[in-house]
Protein backbone atom coordinates (compact mmCIF):
# COMPACT_ATOMS: atom_id res chain seq x y z
CA UNK A 1 0.00 0.00 0.00
CA UNK A 2 1.05 3.87 -0.73
CA UNK A 3 1.77 5.93 1.88
CA UNK A 4 0.21 9.65 1.19
CA UNK A 5 1.75 12.38 2.97
CA UNK A 6 0.18 16.19 3.44
CA UNK A 7 3.26 19.01 2.41
CA UNK A 8 2.05 22.04 4.79
CA UNK A 9 3.28 24.68 3.26
CA UNK A 10 4.71 27.24 6.11
CA UNK A 11 3.73 30.88 5.17
CA UNK A 12 5.39 33.84 6.99
CA UNK A 13 2.42 36.31 8.89
CA UNK A 14 3.74 39.27 7.47
CA UNK A 15 5.42 38.85 3.94
CA UNK A 16 3.49 41.75 1.70
CA UNK A 17 6.99 44.05 1.96
CA UNK A 18 8.72 41.37 0.89
CA UNK A 19 6.02 41.23 -2.38
CA UNK A 20 6.64 44.64 -3.07
CA UNK A 21 10.37 44.86 -3.28
CA UNK A 22 10.37 41.30 -5.39
CA UNK A 23 7.54 43.66 -8.18
CA UNK A 24 9.98 46.61 -7.70
CA UNK A 25 13.09 44.34 -8.86
CA UNK A 26 11.18 43.37 -12.06
CA UNK A 27 7.56 44.87 -11.99
CA UNK A 28 7.67 43.61 -16.01
CA UNK A 29 7.22 39.94 -14.46
CA UNK A 30 4.48 40.78 -12.13
CA UNK A 31 2.48 43.43 -14.07
CA UNK A 32 3.21 43.27 -17.60
CA UNK A 33 5.30 46.74 -17.57
CA UNK A 34 6.16 48.88 -15.00
CA UNK A 35 2.79 51.12 -14.02
CA UNK A 36 1.04 52.71 -11.01
CA UNK A 37 -2.13 51.83 -12.56
CA UNK A 38 -0.92 47.77 -12.99
CA UNK A 39 0.62 48.51 -9.16
CA UNK A 40 -3.00 49.31 -8.29
CA UNK A 41 -4.80 46.21 -10.05
CA UNK A 42 -2.67 44.06 -8.57
CA UNK A 43 -2.77 45.05 -4.99
CA UNK A 44 -6.38 44.84 -5.62
CA UNK A 45 -7.07 41.59 -6.51
CA UNK A 46 -4.14 40.50 -3.81
CA UNK A 47 -6.13 41.44 -1.50
CA UNK A 48 -9.72 40.45 -2.87
CA UNK A 49 -8.18 36.72 -3.35
CA UNK A 50 -7.68 36.96 0.39
CA UNK A 51 -10.88 37.97 1.36
CA UNK A 52 -11.98 34.93 -0.40
CA UNK A 53 -9.80 33.09 1.24
CA UNK A 54 -11.00 34.63 4.63
CA UNK A 55 -7.60 35.64 5.42
CA UNK A 56 -7.59 38.70 6.93
CA UNK A 57 -5.29 41.96 6.74
CA UNK A 58 -1.94 42.04 8.11
CA UNK A 59 -0.60 44.81 9.81
CA UNK A 60 1.84 45.71 6.49
CA UNK A 61 -1.49 45.39 4.41
CA UNK A 62 -3.70 47.28 6.19
CA UNK A 63 -0.82 49.99 5.74
CA UNK A 64 -1.44 49.92 2.26
CA UNK A 65 -5.21 50.73 2.20
CA UNK A 66 -4.27 54.18 1.90
CA UNK A 67 -1.93 54.02 -1.45
CA UNK A 68 -4.67 55.35 -3.53
CA UNK A 69 -4.34 58.62 -1.44
CA UNK A 70 -0.53 58.48 -0.99
CA UNK A 71 -0.13 58.10 -4.77
CA UNK A 72 -2.96 61.62 -5.35
CA UNK A 73 -0.83 63.30 -2.65
CA UNK A 74 2.52 62.61 -3.95
CA UNK A 75 1.23 63.45 -7.58
CA UNK A 76 -0.64 66.44 -6.69
CA UNK A 77 -3.51 64.63 -8.29
CA UNK A 78 -7.19 65.96 -7.81
CA UNK A 79 -9.09 63.39 -6.57
CA UNK A 80 -12.28 64.37 -7.72
CA UNK A 81 -10.85 64.17 -11.55
CA UNK A 82 -8.48 61.80 -11.21
CA UNK A 83 -8.04 57.87 -9.84
CA UNK A 84 -5.63 55.37 -10.47
CA UNK A 85 -7.15 52.49 -11.49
Amino acid sequence: MREITQNKLEVKAEYFYEMLQSIKKRPGMYLGKCSITRLKSFLDGYIAARQDLGLSLTEQERHFEKFQEWVQERLRLNRLRHGIA
